[in-house]
């Protein structure tokens, strides 16, 4: 064993069994080291977690990107039709990176029950629609029903079912809008499911029912849809397959990716970003602080022990060592009990979602979490590095200390 690793384990053990003021700063010093790393992961798998986890949410209802002619890009109802046989023909739809895709259309109109009206804006979707775990906090009833009929079942949000008084298995008359110089076409359909998503845009305004009814509303054939929601594949680069698909379209059609058509919530959820680097800022400062006023203390208890070394041929640099090794061994403490006491928490959070949150002001019902032990472990390493070269600077003043004045004063 190295002689400087030697007496940085006594130096240790010493501390750890006398009351000394330097092992009660020592103790304060892992406490804040701990507490430190717990804030750090709780912020970052809290972070995000919120961030993949709305992310998932969002891409669930309108996919990675969305294909629609250009007379509709700036808005969200389908006015003109996508032939869909053009883009299979010229296997846009059936590239190695698509997960999947879903046919829509979006059509305004007005929901009548008993005497309450209420506009909304109809979502037709077709059978690979599915009802998933991630699209609804909340559901009750069925899904819509895809068979060789056209369904004439609706979707409804608990907002404007409650707004209208609505149940599942209720009649309503629905009203949809053509043109100017029409009026609206009445049909009746009845209340299948009743979601809820958190997400306000989508709970105040949508409706879903079977594509194929608007459809025929629109005087579209079954080959026209007024839009396609691509769904790429997990750990694909969407970025450069969203520009490749778009490079590959007819010159009437453009690609709009999920980040552009929801800039608000993801302008939102990048602010998560820099909360983190701020928590994390904060607890590097104070950690390096916590540790440098530890060792410092812990240097200057010793000034009898560093005379003595000293004065039998230790050198400066081999008690620097000395007092550095035992930075680490309190910093390794802190950082062990901190990950312990933190991934504990975050595990129990990911298990049983202890802490609730309100769907209509969070979108979540429940404090998301995620565990990157790559992230963890960056940020351990960093802790460390970052901690044991600000100890440098209080490990100099072991220079200053001169053996013959500090054996003689003892």
């Amino acid at each position: 064993m190295k002689l400087d690793l030697f007496i940085a384990r006594k130096i240790r053990n010493k501390e750890n069994s006398d009351r000394t003021v330097s092992s009660r700063i020592i103790k304060i010093a892992i406490l804040a080291v701990s507490l430190g790393i717990v804030l750090i992961l709780i912020s970052i798998s809290v972070g995000f977690g919120f961030q993949e986890k709305i992310k998932e949410k969002t891409k669930a209802f309108s996919g990675d990107s969305i294909i629609i002619p250009f007379e509709n890009n700036s808005s969200v109802i389908s006015s003109n039709p996508v032939s869909v046989n053009e883009l299979l023909n010229s296997d846009i739809l059936l590239n190695d990176f698509l997960e999947s895709y879903h046919l829509i259309i979006n059509k305004a109109g007005v929901i009548k029950f008993k005497n309450e009206f209420d506009g909304i804006i109809f979502k037709g979707i077709d059978k690979n629609f599915d009802k998933k775990k991630s699209l609804f906090s909340n559901f009750s009833g069925s899904n819509l029903s895809f068979n060789n009929e056209i369904s004439n079942q609706i979707l409804l949000s608990k907002y404007i079912a409650n707004k209208l008084s609505i149940k599942v298995g209720d009649k309503l008359e629905l009203y949809f809008d053509l043109d100017e110089f029409s009026f609206p076409v009445k049909r009746n359909f009845t209340v299948s499911g009743i979601y809820e998503t958190g997400f306000n845009e989508y709970d105040e305004n949508y409706g879903f029912v079977d594509v194929r009814h608007l459809q025929k509303i629109n005087k579209w054939n079954s080959n026209q849809y007024g839009g396609i929601e691509i769904f790429y594949k997990k750990y694909t680069d969407n970025s450069s397959f969203s520009k490749l698909l778009y490079n590959n379209l007819p010159s009437d059609l453009d690609l709009i990716k999920l980040e552009d058509r929801y800039k608000t919530i993801f302008d939102w959820i990048k602010l998560f970003d820099f909360n983190i680097l701020i928590i994390i800022l904060v607890v590097f400062i104070v950690a390096t602080l916590n540790m440098s006023t530890a060792l410092l203390t812990l240097i200057l208890e010793k000034t009898k022990t560093i005379g003595i070394l000293k004065s039998i041929g230790a050198n400066n640099y081999l008690l620097q060592k000395i007092f550095l090794w035992n930075g680490l061994f309190i910093l390794l403490k802190g950082i062990f009990y901190g990950n312990l006491i933190g991934l504990v928490l975050i595990i129990i959070q990911k298990a049983f979602g202890l802490v609730k949150l309100d769907p209509s002001i969070y979108i979540l019902d429940k404090v998301p979490v995620i565990i990157d032990f790559e992230i963890i472990l960056f940020v351990n390493f960093g802790i460390i590095l970052v901690c044991m070269l600000s100890l440098v600077i209080p490990s100099l003043i072991i220079s200053r200390i001169s053996p013959s004045k500090v054996i003689r004063i003892q």
